[in-house]
């Protein structure tokens, strides 16, 4: 069996979460090289396990999955192939799923036809992208979808020359050679398209160095471990010792945007020039492993004002991006303030002396951050006056402020915010509209 198989069957044989996480267990310590979000190997291209199963109607092992990371822009996805309107819409508004991975997913349904009003919706009123709506009509092979969005919404040339690649469909792959595409794109097509003739010969006769660091993206994304290593040696040799890219940087993004975690962390320490953590993060948020940017964005020399452009870029809302960066700053916060201890190896209640005036305590930080994150998640709860002036309070508060000055918070909040006590107010108040409005819908119907 093949890893997609073997992860699709782990899922689909499972009885609840942890009996999934066991077989998972087993599966990668039998197969270290196995990630969660394997792709077919010889059938559709944006198809992973999670996506498979949702596309099916498995909502329940879907929603495991996700718990355990796999990517929600597959899973929408796959909603999407299904016809499974209103999980398309959960994914989108909760989630916060990619608008072109769902457009996408419509396109790919085995019955398109029947979805093209949904793909148009989401082009013109979710801003769904035209190139990758062109990308996936070039993928199922529709030629007249294909010339309408590259005729009438100038859909990307390239968007669609690897469209053809993805489907493996060589013919369209060398009928685009003379489009003015560049090498490294082209590169790439051939490598999706399983050319490998043509890699070998291009690379015989001998390439740049970006077409070849855009080779090791895509060997990276389909999983050949050991073309990544050849990219590797060829780039020692063909360096002109300018450092201007670094080929790690491109492999390291391959590998996060398949969801291959562990790749990903041997190429972030890979000496002598680590990958940068400011592609990798950008990878994840454009391919919807939003744990991972968590995971990553508080960390030192991560922009938020570009991570905020990538989410929108990727089709994700602010509200959304908010949500995620709420998230990340929190863990990290608090994962940091519980390392600093005591002689004793406890974790210090107070890091001035306990009657330094206007400082909190990390138990009312742990409980204030709590209730933050309950509301950052859409549930209803109150907070105390005590309760801002805790989140407002020492470095964290300082960035709580920082955020809601330059505007990140404004759509969560539901409109332009201030202060971080007119953020919290707000989203109070739109939380328990929600919850007013949801508790009516549901008796309306009963």
């Amino acid at each position: 069996m093949s890893n997609f198989d073997l992860i699709y069957q782990a899922a689909q044989d499972a009885v609840s979460l942890e009996d999934l996480k066991t077989k998972l267990a087993a599966l990668s310590a039998a197969n270290k090289e196995l990630y969660l979000d394997e792709k077919q190997q010889d059938g559709n291209p944006y198809l992973t396990p999670a996506a498979q199963l949702a596309k099916e109607g498995y909502e329940r092992q879907v929603e495991w999955l996700r718990q355990l990371g796999a990517s929600v822009d597959a899973i929408a996805l796959g909603f999407a192939m299904g016809g499974r309107h209103l999980k398309v819409e959960e994914y989108r508004s909760k989630y916060g799923a990619s608008v072109h991975a769902i457009a996408q997913g419509y396109v790919l349904a085995e019955e398109g036809d029947r979805y093209h009003k949904q793909v148009d919706e989401y082009l013109t009123q979710h801003g769904a992208s035209a190139d990758l709506i062109a990308q996936a009509y070039a993928v199922v092979g529709n030629a007249v979808k294909v010339q309408f969005y590259w005729q009438t919404q100038n859909a990307n040339i390239q968007a669609i020359f690897l469209g053809y690649a993805l489907a493996k469909n060589q013919k369209k792959v060398r009928m685009h050679e003379s489009a003015g595409i560049p090498d490294g794109i082209m590169m790439q097509g051939y490598i999706f398209a399983g050319d490998n003739e043509t890699v070998t010969k291009c690379t015989k006769s001998g390439v740049g160095q970006q077409e070849l660091h855009c080779m090791a993206l895509a060997y990276a994304m389909v999983g050949n471990h050991e073309q990544v290593a050849e990219c590797l040696r060829l780039d020692e040799r063909c360096s002109d010792g300018s450092g201007k890219t670094n080929i790690n940087d491109y492999i390291a993004y391959g590998y996060a945007s398949v969801g291959n975690h562990s790749k990903v962390k041997e190429y972030r320490n890979k000496a002598p020039k680590p990958a940068n953590l400011k592609h990798i993060i950008e990878a994840y948020a454009k391919s919807g492993y939003d744990q991972m940017v968590e995971q990553y964005c508080a960390l030192p020399g991560i922009s938020v004002s570009h991570l905020r452009k990538t989410y929108r870029d990727a089709g994700k809302t602010g509200e959304h991006f908010a949500r995620v960066l709420l998230r990340g700053y929190g863990e990290t916060y608090l994962t940091q303030r519980t390392a600093q201890r005591d002689a004793a190896g406890k974790t210090k209640e107070y890091l001035r002396h306990r009657l330094f005036p206007g400082q909190k305590s990390f138990a009312q930080k742990q409980h204030a951050e709590k209730l933050l994150m309950a509301l950052v998640n859409g549930e209803s709860c109150d907070i105390t006056a005590d309760d801002v002036a805790t989140l407002r309070n020492g470095s964290h508060g300082k960035q709580l402020r920082k955020f809601v000055k330059a505007g990140y918070l404004n759509e969560l909040a539901g409109k332009k915010v201030n202060t971080v006590r007119d953020f919290i107010q707000a989203l109070q108040e739109k939380n328990k509209l929600r919850s007013r409005l949801s508790t009516y819908a549901t008796a309306s119907f009963s």
